[in-house]
């Protein structure tokens, strides 16, 4: 919603999947000056485009879908698109954050703590009023169980049989009765990135991120503790040994650590 409030951009491009137009709420882009939506995606090796028209002036909405593309090729899109970038899973938010894009994050049931989390992290890099915690808190306020349900439905809507598309109508309807609270959080979102503190507060984050949360040293010391197993089996024995002692009471932590210390001094000298 901030692209359509940009007086200077008279089209707009979205990058997005396909996208059903019964579930346009055209109403609301109208009112935001949208006077005309292109779908276009490719098949075939053919572009294809279907326009739905809502009024006579107004701005362009181009929903493009290019998908599917090579790791390249999206990578090329990803460095190169608005800062903003939808995410439906771990490995596309890593990617968003690895890029240095601000992630739209859809949530679902299982990652309701990890949002709950990336809310507390905004607060470490804002100050008052916290335009990104407020970002991320409005994210969360539009989760919904059901829509998350229609979303995995749209997926298989063109396959069902016509007795089930109507049974399922039903939700699709009750999906589109919560639209005034998912459009007051959307202007809300779209107020909020206006504000060029909450551009310096998510490239703080994924600065934290990358820095204090990163897979990486951990992925390095597991691949050095695996490698220095097989090339001494009796290390493994021995740092099982001491993990037993240990959970039963029998040595302490600091004991355990100094311990393991210095039997890796004694395979490495003897390794020498």
């Amino acid at each position: 919603m901030a692209l359509f409030k940009s007086l200077e951009k008279q089209t707009i491009d979205l990058i997005l999947p396909t996208v059903r137009v019964e579930l346009i709420n055209k109403e609301f882009l109208k009112e935001q000056g949208i006077g005309n939506i292109k779908l276009i995606k490719i098949e075939n090796d053919q572009i294809i485009q279907e326009e739905v028209s809502l009024f006579e002036y107004g701005k362009e909405l181009r929903l493009i879908n290019p998908f599917p593309l090579d790791q390249k090729e999206f990578y090329t899109l990803l460095s190169h698109t608005n800062p903003l970038v939808a995410c439906t899973g771990d490995h596309s938010l890593s990617e968003a954050i690895s890029f240095d894009r601000l992630p739209f994050y859809e949530l679902r049931d299982m990652k309701l703590a990890f949002q709950t989390n990336l809310i507390a992290l905004a607060e470490r890099v804002g100050k008052a009023p916290f335009y990104l915690k407020q970002y991320f808190k409005e994210l969360f306020k539009i989760y919904d169980r059901n829509q998350e349900r229609m979303i995995d439905l749209l997926k298989k809507y063109d396959d069902l049989f016509e007795m089930e598309k109507a049974y399922y109508n039903r939700d699709f309807n009750d999906l589109k009765g919560k639209q005034f609270k998912l459009i007051k959080s959307s202007l809300i979102i779209a107020n909020l990135l206006q504000q060029p503190e909450l551009t310096d507060e998510f490239h703080a984050l994924n600065q934290l991120i990358k820095s204090q949360y990163s897979f990486n040293e951990t992925l390095i010391c597991l691949v050095e503790q695996q490698l220095a197993f097989s090339s001494c089996p009796d290390l493994k024995n021995f740092e099982q040994q001491t993990q037993e002692k240990y959970l039963t009471n029998q040595i302490t932590l600091i004991q355990s650590v100094e311990l393991l210390t210095e039997k890796i001094k004694k395979v490495t000298t003897a390794t020498l």
